[in-house]
């Protein structure tokens, strides 16, 4: 790919050449398919797992979640969440795809007239249906610990 060269105020140049690599990381993405969701899943811990599943079926629902709401559904803290988000989000960018849990800042008026900012979980649709196959094949394949008959 050929370079070429653009004035650029001098106190502007760290902000561009930032946004340039950011471009060009994202060029080097490949979109998310059926086999690399399986790995992820497979790979990924029991809370990195229930995060990712919550997330899906809400995003199939069409159900605005919150950080709040996901972190109360997985029985975690809010910062755990954020923790799980970004270690999943690392493990997506290791595989050269685009973050598989991202967070979205929006504004709700509440009855009061005040505002509130929440920051909701969003996640394109065919990323959440890929997501439930590969967790409705992964429950089929590994048999439930209690009730496992090997006593």
């Amino acid at each position: 790919m050929p370079y070429i060269m653009v004035p650029v105020p001098e106190q502007h140049v760290t902000e561009i050449m930032q946004r340039v690599l950011r471009l060009i990381t994202q060029e080097s993405m490949s979109d998310w398919d059926e086999d690399s969701v399986r790995l992820l899943f497979s790979d990924a811990d029991e809370p990195t797992r229930s995060l990712l599943s919550y997330v899906a079926r809400s995003a199939l629902l069409g159900k605005p979640l919150t950080d709040v709401a996901a972190a109360e559904a997985i029985q975690m803290s809010q910062r755990e969440t954020s923790t799980i988000m970004r270690d999943a989000n690392e493990a997506s960018r290791n595989m050269s795809h685009p973050s598989i849990l991202l967070l979205r800042g929006t504004t709700e008026t509440l009855p009061n007239g005040r505002t509130v900012d929440l920051r909701l979980f969003v996640m394109p649709e065919a990323t959440a249906r890929m997501i439930r196959n590969v967790e409705r094949e992964l429950h089929e394949q590994e048999s439930h610990p209690l009730l496992n008959d090997e006593s």
